[in-house]
This record gives C-alpha cells, structure tokens and sequence, in this order.
C-alpha cells in the first residue's frame, strides 16, 4: 500500500508539471515561429499582428477554462 501511494505521489507532480508545461512550450514555439515570421513584415505591422496573438490567445484559454 505504501509502495503505491509513493508511485502516486511521485507521478502526480509530473503529471501536473507535464499538463502545465505543455501548453506553455506550445505557445512559445508559436512565438518563436510569429517572430520569426514578423522579420519579414514591416514593423509597425508586427505590433498589431503581435497584441492581436496575444489577446486571442487569452481569448481562447480563458473561454476553453
């Protein structure tokens, strides 16, 4: 009983870190890939097209959660 209580309690932080850290290398590989994007693009664009990611992004996690 012990030995599986100590599995548990050893995988469920990995598992909350995994479920947290996802999302999170997600939208920075986004980023990287928006910014990467935006050194072609004229430069008071980049701004605009930036803060709109940006929103949308809180947009949609907050109406997902």
């Amino acid at each position: 009983m012990s030995l599986l209580f100590a599995i548990v309690f050893l995988l469920f932080p990995i598992m909350v870190m995994v479920a947290v850290f996802t999302p999170l290398i997600i939208i920075t590989f986004g980023l990287m890939a928006l910014f990467a994007i935006l050194k072609y693009v004229p430069e008071p664009l980049n701004y605009i097209v930036v803060l709109g990611m940006i929103v949308y992004g809180i947009y949609k996690f907050f109406i997902k959660a």
